[in-house]
């Protein structure tokens, strides 16, 4: 799977690092993963590290899913603060980062 997360600081850190070719599906997975973990506490602080050799084939429908999917999903609503990090100068990258935020903003208005 590219994207790829360890929880730390007992539950309150998740450390997300994503790398090679992603797809709708590895966000969904990766969304759906996260909303279950029990091992993440309610508010945890989220790094997501987006690395140079990534290759993103996620569409915009496709993040929106993934986010509907999480919230579904959900055991419990986990807000949490979340900091986008790219590696490089991939400007369509950075695009998407921008747009996953905004789109996770207006679905769970506690994400930034």
């Amino acid at each position: 799977m590219p994207i790829k997360y360890t929880v730390e600081n007992e539950g309150r850190l998740v450390h997300v690092i994503a790398s090679g070719r992603m797809t709708n599906n590895d966000l969904l997975d990766y969304e759906t993963a996260f909303a279950n973990d029990d091992r993440i506490m309610t508010g945890p602080d989220v790094l997501f590290e987006i690395k140079p050799d990534s290759i993103v084939t996620i569409t915009d429908n496709g993040m929106l899913k993934a986010i509907e999917q999480k919230e579904k999903l959900a055991k419990k609503a986990k807000s949490y603060r979340c900091a986008i990090v790219i590696s490089g100068r991939n400007r369509e990258i950075w695009g998407l980062a921008k747009l996953y935020k905004k789109m996770n903003e207006s679905k769970s208005p506690n994400v930034i």
